[in-house]
């Protein structure tokens, strides 16, 4: 019971267009998931009618730094959505080499979570001050940082990092009171199992 009500107590105080757009972003956010399962190209820009939305939502809500990233989502599925291009006309060709993106996937999991670790720096004087939650944060939005990256480059790994940040997330939104936000990422949490086990077959 106590659940249900975090879910509708932040709607009383949002406008008729928020609750719309919010609807339209996550459904719109749950069906680009499932086009990336099925490796459909159509997986980045249905993902930009959601981080769009979500950017603005959430410039709206005062929420900055979960507007950046998804600033960062829409960004990288404009170059996910021009390297799967690529992709499909060169599929004969030779795959980059694997030491380089490993080392590309590295840059982006550490630079992740020190940019956002540095933001809460500022924000709390000293890493001491700053909350275990906001820790869990930053490794979140590392690990959505390379999942995106390996998702533009149609490595299975992706999976693997979509599966441990929606894991973390739904937890983080929960206890940051973002009820809706935390179920939705629960179901990517699934959905990602689902696409890890769909591409391990093809």
């Amino acid at each position: 019971m106590e659940f249900i009500q975090k879910l509708f107590i932040p709607y009383q105080t949002y406008s008729s267009l928020q609750i719309v757009l919010e609807l339209l972003a996550t459904c719109a956010g749950i069906v680009s998931v499932i086009f990336a399962i099925n490796k459909r190209i159509w997986v980045y820009p249905v993902g930009i009618v959601s981080t769009v939305l979500y950017t603005y939502l959430l410039f709206q809500w005062g929420l900055y730094g979960d507007m950046l990233i998804n600033a960062y989502y829409t960004i990288m599925s404009l170059y996910g959505w021009w390297a799967w291009l690529q992709y499909d006309e060169k599929a004969k060709e030779e795959n980059p080499k694997q030491d380089f993106i490993l080392i590309q996937m590295a840059f982006c999991l550490i630079g992740g979570f020190l940019l956002v670790l540095g933001i809460y720096y500022f924000k709390y004087d000293s890493v001491k001050n700053i909350p275990a939650i906001n820790w869990i944060d930053a490794i979140c939005t590392s690990l959505f940082l390379a999942a995106m990256f390996l998702m533009a480059k149609k490595r299975i790994e992706n999976w693997f990092f979509w599966i441990l940040g929606n894991a973390l997330a739904t937890y983080l939104f929960y206890i940051k009171g973002y009820a809706v936000t935390s179920l939705q990422y629960s179901v990517f949490f699934v959905l990602a199992l689902i696409g890890w086990k769909q591409w391990r077959k093809k």
